[in-house]
């Protein structure tokens, strides 16, 4: 630093601060990774997470075929059957669906007719109803 922070200016002192404690820090790690000691510890934390992730997945898959309960590769390969039997259904309902727009008549045929409409309203519910909206009025 060229010039030191002045009292006058807490945040020109917190940064410098900072700085240092930056630097020093930064020092500190470079000599703590160039070490043969660093790389013999990083490795053996490496082979000890390996080794407990490997451990944890038999473990996993062992309670999984206690408790009959399929596991992930077993529900991805039944999604993927899953998916090819839905396409195989879709590439059906195409086909069936070329081969009735083929086969059909070009007229439709004729709608069959709907039973007669014989029932009215009673007259008493007819005449009923305006009058009770103009009484809440």
């Amino acid at each position: 630093m060229a010039n030191p922070p002045s009292l006058f200016d807490p945040f020109g002192v917190w940064s410098a601060l900072g700085t240092r404690a930056e630097r020093t820090l930064k020092q500190l790690a470079d000599r703590g990774v160039a070490s043969d000691g660093f790389a013999f510890g990083m490795n053996q934390a490496l082979n000890a997470s390996l080794w407990a992730d490997r451990r944890v997945r038999t473990l996993q898959h062992r309670l999984l075929a206690a408790l009959e309960l399929p596991s992930r590769t077993e529900l991805l390969a039944l999604g993927e059957k899953m998916r090819s039997i839905e396409d195989r259904l879709l590439a059906l309902s195409m086909q069936l669906a070329q081969l009735e727009a083929e086969s059909s008549p070009k007229h439709p045929p004729p709608r069959l007719p709907s039973p007669p409409r014989t029932r009215k309203p009673p007259a008493a519910a007819t005449s009923a109803a305006p009058s009770r909206s103009k009484a809440r009025r």
